[in-house]
């Protein structure tokens, strides 16, 4: 093979510590520079290999350029490497890397049907199983949104893997997979018999009505046109829909039922609902049907519809004149105003002769939390006797 002569067209410039360098006028990659080549600098005494060459005028070295090499638009001189030492450097590096062990580990196997050599670490082999079902999987011809699957014991087909299926089984958990089938039906009704899920035609509706909503069962008879609704509403509260209307629900919670009918909310009373404290909102009834209580003062009961009653049986009626004995009566609880009607007795249990029992009560000083009951006769009071009454009120707490 003829030897091929130096490179010496165009100026070369290497700068101290880099591996990069550029030329002037050089037109590397026309001239076939390859990395391998030698860049002469006999004036300097100095032979830089080239690691690669990146553009007409430019290339990195194996190594940084020395400080004695430096310098700028330098005589360029380049040494071709000839086709056999390029083979031998080559071979060479193949050799390096069949000596790692890897191929010896590989020739060392023993050979048997159904099997499939595997690295088990560095310059270490085995042998696994290849059965034919796996030789059936990788038999498969690849698509787009295919998914490979077993359709016999030792064959496999594509199956197509949808836009949808992927957004499901890329989910984190089991919650998240349930948001995304859920989204999917709230947004598009599933309706049986009722292919509209609103009007005239019977039938069954599962999916999303109005923005009041999440998930709903609706109901339509047909010709009337009635639609019932079960849901869950954005509070998390089950609720039954009466009528196509926003204002007509009934609305179950854990502490009870609730209707809603256009004017406002109504409670649906039970067993729970119907003692313990009452309650109004603008002269609406607004808590249970029926409170009691007591306290020093006697007993009352309120009702729903804003009635009260309040009793006591030892209010002490003092000497007060010859013709009176009075005791004020503070009441268990408050009435609305002072306009409660009074039914009062004496209980007998006092200082007062018997012989006295010829009088009559009359009640003053009413307000909305006391009144002051008074015995009244004719026939005179003697300083120091006493007298204990029952006394009942009936009034309005609201």
């Amino acid at each position: 093979m003829a030897v091929v002569p130096d490179y010496v067209t165009g100026t070369i410039t290497l700068t101290s510590g880099s591996a990069n360098f550029t030329s002037t006028g050089a037109a590397l990659q026309s001239a076939a520079v390859r990395a391998g080549d030698e860049i002469l600098l006999p004036a300097k005494g100095l032979v830089l290999v080239i690691a690669s060459i990146t553009g007409e005028n430019a290339g990195t070295l194996v190594a940084n350029c020395p400080a004695g090499a430096a310098g700028a638009a330098q005589p360029l001189r380049i040494r071709f490497q000839s086709d056999g030492s390029r083979l031998t450097a080559q071979a060479a590096t193949l050799i390096e890397a069949l000596a790692n062990g890897n191929l010896a580990a590989i020739a060392a196997l023993t050979s048997a049907a159904d099997k499939l050599p595997y690295f088990t670490g560095p310059g270490t082999a085995s042998l696994a199983n290849f059965t034919a079902a796996a030789r059936a999987m990788l038999g498969l011809t690849g698509a787009a949104d295919k998914l490979p699957y077993f359709d016999g014991a030792n064959t496999a087909a594509l199956a197509t893997f949808t836009a949808a299926g992927r957004a499901l089984l890329d989910d984190a958990d089991a919650t998240a997979q349930l948001a995304t089938l859920l989204a999917g039906i709230v947004t598009t009704p599933i309706n049986l018999g009722d292919p509209n899920g609103v009007s005239s035609q019977g039938g069954i509706c599962f999916g999303r009505r109005g923005t009041l909503f999440s998930e709903q069962l609706l109901f339509s008879d047909g010709a009337a046109g009635f639609r019932g609704a079960w849901g869950v509403n954005a509070a998390n509260q089950v609720y039954f829909r009466v009528a196509d209307n926003v204002t007509d629900d009934v609305v179950f919670t854990g502490s009870g039922i609730s209707v809603f009918d256009g004017s406002g909310t109504r409670a649906v009373y039970h067993q729970n609902l119907i003692v313990g404290p009452v309650g109004q909102i603008g002269g609406v009834p607004s808590g249970r049907i029926i409170e009691t209580g007591s306290n020093a003062n006697g007993t009352y009961t309120r009702f729903a519809d804003g009635t009260q009653i309040c009793r006591v049986n030892n209010v002490v009626g003092t000497f007060a004149s010859p013709n009176r004995i009075a005791g004020t009566w503070t009441y268990p609880a408050a009435f609305a105003d002072g306009n409660a009607t009074f039914s009062v007795a004496a209980n007998g249990i006092g200082t007062m002769a018997n012989t006295k029992f010829g009088f009559h009560f009359a009640m003053d000083t009413i307000t909305a939390t006391s009144a002051r009951i008074n015995a009244i006769t004719s026939a005179g009071f003697v300083a120091g006797e006493t007298e204990t009454f029952f006394a009942t009120a009936i009034g309005r707490w609201f």
